[in-house]
């Protein structure tokens, strides 16, 4: 017997193998803790996740996403993990987990109304908080009083001179009036 024509038999033996037997690899992704406070872009990252590794089937999505569920959560939907639907399983946990966790629009706008501090966040990074409460509930006129009632009085007094200017470029100057003015403070 040739061992050269043994190598090739086996190659070609090989070769058909691996056309005829799916190869199964692992897939290690990387899904952060799930966010109570934003479940909509913890999906989101989960999804690009998915995305990135090619993870294309349903009930892997669904495995994934209730491997990663804290006991908490796992409880709010713990009538879908225990019994999952036949079809559509991931988005079926997706929606509901959403629905049951994500605080209401209710909820939100009343958080807005509450006194929000802007602690140590910049003017824009407030704004963008701000808005990520309302979301479309509110008018940018509405929000730019809740927002200005957020700043120092010396700000808001410079700020309210800004009339033709969109809230965004408002921020903007707001952010370095605070910059400015940091820097003034620790110069001395």
């Amino acid at each position: 017997m040739n061992p050269q024509v043994v190598t090739h038999d086996a190659k070609k033996e090989e070769e058909n193998m691996a056309t005829t037997i799916p190869e199964l690899n692992k897939i290690a992704i990387r899904i952060p803790p799930f966010w109570p406070e934003k479940p909509t872009l913890w999906f989101c990252q989960i999804e690009s996740q998915f995305e990135l590794n090619k993870i294309v089937q349903d009930t892997t999505k669904y495995w994934y996403l209730v491997s990663q569920l804290d006991m908490k959560f796992a409880q709010e939907v713990e009538d879908i993990i225990t019994q999952p639907p036949q079809d559509n399983k991931y988005n079926t946990i997706k929606n509901e987990l959403v629905k049951r966790i994500s605080t209401s629009k209710h909820q939100n706008v009343q958080k807005l109304l509450e006194q929000q501090e802007i602690g140590d966040r910049t003017p824009t990074q407030h704004l963008r908080y701000l808005r990520s409460l309302a979301g479309n509930t509110v008018t940018d006129e509405f929000l730019k009083v809740v927002w200005l009632n957020c700043l120092p009085t010396d700000m808001q007094n410079i700020l309210l001179a800004q009339e033709d200017s969109n809230l965004n470029k408002i921020a903007q100057i707001a952010d370095k009036l605070k910059e400015n003015t940091f820097k003034t403070k620790y110069k001395q």
